[in-house]
């Protein structure tokens, strides 16, 4: 798997040297590094081009400033990696970021979106976060379209094959987007058909400082509004960019429910109102309840993923033991196999 890395920066010399750093750093290396500098006057892009010139897997763009989304347009017409691993300046990689990370790539080949945890760096609070656990968040097209459900993380937690970049980017309203474009990665994702996995390892250092666009930030009546409109028209582009007639897909709730490993109660209460909200009829919704539920009471009953115990890295001198964690959906070999190199390959079978 080749593994791009696009960073996007704007007057952060301050923090943007330790991030491309970070990415060159990792124990299995990124196939490319593009840094995009969006029109920064700290003497950032100087910067860059003095400290990484004979780094032959970074290249330093410069333009002029248009915001954060301007970057990923910027940088994705250059990407040739499989896998496109995206970067704010100011935050910072975990060494086994791309060895973790493309385990979970090749041992399930229909996962093409992957969040990552992260812990907190510079002004932290001591505030307990709700974590994520590791599973397979399966498909969100309808709960984007019906609940705008956001299914990701932080843009630093983010990455996703290249394809299905390729159906998200170039999005045509650029000025909407000057920050939070991680809005666009994932609700475009969702609605592409995205099939989304979370993986609990904090695996990112995310940066809390007075210049973050959105972390910690309040926002008035007013500002909230500009956003939901924002999103608005972003979800009318991908749902026309799709072709989904909208009024058929509350019949395909159910469906994409069981898609969701492990799925809360609060997921499954969110589809429960979201086939009320899809007007579907009313001996219909019963009937999506009730498979609906059955699916939860089936999830509940299986044993929570370890995040310790996800698949063994790569980059690892020692070889997974029969015992190691194989996630769901994936075949596990048998010991004549897993010692003989060229025995028959395990067959895998659809998550």
């Amino acid at each position: 798997m080749r593994a791009s890395c696009l960073i996007n920066s704007h007057n952060y010399v301050r923090y943007v040297g330790q991030a491309v750093r970070s990415a060159l750093e990792q124990t299995i290396p990124f196939h490319e590094i593009i840094v995009v500098d969006d029109g920064s006057t700290d003497g950032s892009l100087e910067a860059l081009r003095r400290e990484f010139a004979g780094q032959g897997t970074v290249e330093i763009l410069g333009k002029r400033q248009a915001g954060q989304l301007s970057c990923f347009h910027h940088g994705c017409p250059l990407i040739t990696g499989d896998v496109v691993f995206f970067l704010d300046a100011d935050d910072i990689y975990d060494p086994d970021l791309v060895d973790r990370c493309g385990a979970i790539y090749r041992q399930r080949p229909d996962v093409n979106f992957l969040s990552v945890g992260f812990r907190e760096i510079g002004n932290v609070r001591n505030v307990k976060r709700r974590m994520k656990p590791t599973r397979d968040r399966g498909l969100s097209a309808l709960a984007s379209v019906f609940n705008r459900s956001w299914i990701g993380n932080p843009t630093s937690c983010l990455s996703m094959k290249t394809d299905l970049l390729r159906k998200i980017l170039p999005y045509p309203h650029e000025d909407d987007w000057v920050t939070r474009a991680d809005d666009v990665l994932v609700f475009g994702a969702s609605l592409a058909g995205g099939h989304k996995y979370h993986l609990d390892m904090p695996l990112v250092n995310y940066r809390i400082h007075d210049q973050n666009h959105h972390a910690r930030k309040r926002f008035d009546a007013a500002q909230k509004l500009a956003h939901a409109l924002k999103l608005n028209r972003l979800m009318a582009h991908y749902i026309d960019r799709m072709g989904y007639d909208v009024p058929s897909l509350g019949y395909l709730l159910p469906r994409e429910f069981r898609t969701i490993e492990k799925p809360t109660l609060r997921e499954l209460v969110s589809y429960a109102k979201m086939s009320s909200r899809a007007r579907v009829p009313l001996h219909v919704r019963l009937e999506q309840y009730l498979l609906m539920a059955i699916h939860y009471a089936q999830q509940v009953r299986t044993p929570k993923t370890d995040p310790d115990a996800v698949i063994q890295p790569v980059g690892s001198a020692e070889p997974a033991s029969d015992n190691a964690f194989v996630p769901p959906g994936i075949a596990k070999p048998t010991k004549t196999e897993a010692n003989c190199p060229g025995g028959k390959r395990p067959q895998r079978r659809a998550a």
